[in-house]
This record gives C-alpha cells, structure tokens and sequence, in this order.
C-alpha cells in the first residue's frame, strides 16, 4: 500500500480496521475538524499522529507503536503521518530489515550513506545551526572546508547486523575545519552534540541546546550593549511559528536557515569523500571549478521522487 492508499483507507474509510475497537470512546468525544489534504481530495483530520520517532521503533515492554496507533484513533484522530522519509524514498527498494529500519539500530538507516549522511546530517544540524546563528551567518556559509589529513575516508561496509561501535570508531576521523569570509574557522571536535564552544580572547562560551556555561563565570554578568549584536530571542519555537502563519512574518527558524545549517553538515561529508580542502562559493553553492567535488551535489533519484527541473 502506497502512502495515498494508506491516507484514504485512514481518512475517507475512518480507519475501519482499527477504529472498530474504538467506536465507543470515539463517540464520547467531540469530533475533531477534518481538513483536505492538499490536492489529494482526502480529508483527515486537523490533528495528526506523527510517527517520525515513534511509530519506527520496535516493540517493547515499555513501548507498543501499535497501542499508540490505536490510542490515536480511541481520541478521533484519523491522521497517521506515514512519509516516505520511513522508507526507501529516492533510493533503490530494499526489503524490509529491522536493523536497517531503526535509525540507530544495528547499525540503522542512519549509518547508510543512501539514506543519511550518519551523525552529521542526524545531530549536526543542532549544533551548527547555533554556529550560524552566533556568527551572523544564516544567510550564507563557509568558503572553505578541509579534513584534518588529506585521503578519502575509509567507510564501514556491513554484511551482517552488528553494534555501531565499528562505524563510530572509524567515522570518528578525520576532524573536519571550515573558515568564514570573516577568517573564523570553525573545527568539529569533541564538543556537545547540539551546540559549540565559542572561544575569545576573554574566555570562552560552552553552548549545549539550550544551556550555556562561560569560562569564566563572569563572562555572563556583563550585560551586552545597546551596540553589541542582539539574537532574536523564541521562548517558543512551535508559537512563533503558529504567530508567524498569521502575522507573515519570518520565523526565527525558517526554511531556508535550515537549509543553510544542513548544507554545512553536507559540506563536510563531501570533503572527507574526497579527502583533500574544498573552496565553496555560499551564494551559488557549488564548489568552484571542482568536478570531483560537485558531483556530490546531487545524485540519481528513483520516479517518482525526481524533482523539477525549474527550482
């Protein structure tokens, strides 16, 4: 069943197979309102289940995806989110395999350069999105990237199941640089999975989601200046971006500043490929003069997940 099958089985059919263990709790509660979705012409529900982490995972003795599943459909929920990111998408079909369908399973979709750039393009993006952030630089990117030893990396190749121990240890190197138009260079290392640590000549700033420490304390006593550079701030990531549909204005996250944060993450997957420095022109964003390097760009997509020609 392909992913518009499955919404009109859902939506148009009210999920007949599953909803039958449900009429009674369903009818306790207000109908939820239903929406068309896009120019399918099905209407689900306003409210939807998402399944990007969830409903993935295997069964356990504290976790049932089919019990949540059915918990949405006891509330009036008839929205099950079933993108094609949870399956081969632009890639060759592959059969089924649970240590493959896990993201970080044995060793997970993730660890597969078809489906992922691994940790780079999972957890990456947090941090470097706060790197671009601090340094002004949502619009644009670095010039350079390079690893720190020229040479391809040496990626894992997996005939069995196994632990991501193997994968770690040998994607853990080369460490990887890249360098601003400003001359800041930044150099991907040790530091938090979703943040940066932001060195001075006063101290330094250590950055982790969304706590911070400065070494030294005093560092965040000091208050900033009517002329030092201000961050939007959001208390709320999902408000501002409900304010905003109303309002029009940007989002203090919006598309195209992840787009940025995830080139980088990319960037640097492609320099170790390659194994030697990379220029990078972040207007146009290709590697300038460099055939090798632009190949990675793109790559062959499966129909019908090609994409137009006039972007």
């Amino acid at each position: 069943m392909d992913r518009r099958e499955f919404l009109t089985t859902v939506g148009a059919a009210g999920g007949l197979a599953l909803a039958a263990r449900s009429a009674a709790a369903a009818s306790a509660a207000p109908p939820l309102p239903k929406r068309r979705l896009g120019k399918t012409g099905v209407e689900v529900t306003a409210l939807a289940l998402g399944g990007f982490t969830g409903m993935k995972e295997p069964r356990t003795a504290k976790f049932d995806p089919v019990e949540l599943a059915g918990a949405a459909i006891d509330a009036g929920i008839r929205y099950l989110d079933t993108a094609p990111a949870y399956n081969n998408g632009q890639t060759e079909p592959r059969a089924y395999h649970v240590d493959i369908f896990a993201p970080r399973g044995k060793p997970g979709w993730i660890s597969f350069v078809a489906y992922s750039g691994g940790e780079l393009t999972g957890n990456g993006t947090h941090g470097l999105d706060q790197v671009q952030w601090a340094l002004g630089t949502d619009d644009a990117g670095p010039v350079e990237i390079w690893p720190e030893r020229d040479g391809p990396l040496r990626a894992p190749v997996y005939a069995a199941p196994e632990s991501r121990d193997r994968g770690d240890r040998l994607c853990g190197q080369p460490r990887v640089f890249f360098r601003y138009a400003s001359g800041v260079v930044v150099k991907l290392d040790n530091g938090p999975i979703s943040g940066a640590i932001f060195v001075g000549d006063k101290g330094r700033i250590v950055v982790d989601n969304d706590r911070f420490t400065c070494e030294p304390a005093e560092l965040a006593d000091e208050p900033l200046g009517a002329t030092d550079p201000h961050l939007e701030v959001s208390d709320d990531h999902f408000q501002n971006w409900f304010d905003c549909i109303k309002s029009r204005n940007r989002p203090i996250a919006d598309v195209e500043i992840g787009h940025r944060s995830a080139v980088i993450c990319h960037l640097c997957n492609i320099t170790r490929w390659v194994g030697r420095k990379l220029r990078w022109d972040p207007q146009k964003e290709v590697f300038p003069g460099d055939d090798e390097a632009n190949k990675y760009l793109d790559r062959p997509k499966r129909k019908p997940y090609e994409l137009p020609d006039p972007v």
